[in-house]
């Protein structure tokens, strides 16, 4: 039996009945099963969101986790449902691109076009086939119920990925939002916006650092450095927007005690420009 945990990550929220009863179905296959609540708020229907939640939260779970994750405007369509190994956890969901973030830390492949991606050398995939598992009747809408929660649950019991479905070669990528980057700028957009309004940007940290000569431009507002912390003392003036190195690994923009994205009514999908000073 896998006695690391079983993470859920989902777009459900937690006024619905939804990730309840996706418990429900995980402990009545495995009682002893441990279940993490990573976050039921990716935005709804926001894969890009969901890739990157769970790409900067993933090595900070044990070894050998089982990620459930449902974020799935495709569910009940053709779209396949999916195991992936990789050396550290096994991933259950939607084959969308809600795993490229997690899979392109393990792929050498630095082409633009995600469509497709390639399962990296380490790693396997298996389209889940085995419907002896699933739920029954198997709902055309709620997969996480009836596909992906058992799914979980008779891995965490010990049941190989080979025995719910057939390898795979390749699993979708997200052709999300990509960067822009060119000699003097970097576009990039806002991803989501947090609980505390802080708007998360697609913009890596490793492009820039604390000292950066930059100005990052949006929505007619321009920032003309990079904080450290949220209250950075004399640098931080009341109710003006600050750039700061997030620490899940991207750039965000926030208002110190306040709501950035009500304040620039800025939300995600808008853009961002990193300008390089000289």
């Amino acid at each position: 039996m896998n006695r690391a945990p079983i993470v859920l990550t989902t777009d459900f929220g937690l006024e619905d009945p939804y990730v309840g009863v996706m418990k429900g179905v995980i402990l009545g296959i495995n009682p002893k099963a441990r279940i993490i609540d990573h976050s039921h708020y990716v935005e709804p229907q926001n894969i890009a969101h969901g890739s990157m939640l769970l790409s900067t939260s993933y090595n900070y779970f044990p070894d050998h986790t089982i990620h459930i994750s449902v974020v799935d405007p495709g569910v009940g369509t053709e779209r396949s449902a999916l195991i992936i190994m990789t050396p550290r956890a096994y991933l259950v969901g939607p084959d969308n691109g809600l795993f490229s973030g997690i899979l392109g830390k393990y792929s050498d492949d630095s082409r633009s076009d995600t469509a497709n991606i390639h399962v990296p050398a380490g790693c396997k995939a298996f389209r889940i086939t085995n419907s002896e598992v699933f739920l029954t009747p198997t709902s055309d809408t709620f997969h996480g119920r009836d596909i992906f929660a058992p799914v979980g649950a008779h891995l965490s019991l010990g049941a190989t990925p080979s025995e719910l479905g057939d390898p795979v070669e390749s699993v979708l990528g997200y052709a999300g939002p990509d960067l822009v980057i060119t000699e003097d700028r970097i576009v990039g957009e806002v991803i989501y916006v947090d609980h505390f309004g802080n708007l998360i940007t697609n913009i890596s940290n490793t492009l820039l650092t604390e000292d950066a000569n930059v100005i990052v431009e949006m929505s007619g507002s321009c920032i003309r450095s990079i904080h450290r912390t949220f209250n950075d003392g004399n640098t931080t003036t009341p109710n003006e927007p600050i750039a700061l190195l997030g620490s899940n690994g991207y750039l965000e923009i926030a208002v110190p005690n306040g709501h950035a994205s009500r304040s620039l009514l800025l939300s995600s999908g808008d853009q961002v420009i990193l300008y390089k000073s000289h």
